[in-house]
């Protein structure tokens, strides 16, 4: 078996991509905070509007 054979990595230790490559990895990079805020908002509303369909069940 000659060293050219071996070049190749096995399945199991290939690198893994990374999903973002580029501008979008920057952008979210730049914007990790940001994007941060809005995703805390976003669950803060969804937890508002649960706790006024809560308090509106209880008035019927």
């Amino acid at each position: 078996m000659s060293t050219s054979t071996l070049t190749e990595t096995p399945a199991g230790l290939r690198p893994r991509r990374r999903l973002l490559r580029g501008l979008p990895w920057l952008v979210v990079r730049q914007h990790r905070t940001a994007l941060a805020c809005i995703l805390g908002l976003t669950v803060l509303g969804a937890l508002w509007i649960v706790y006024q369909r809560h308090e509106l069940v209880q008035l019927l």
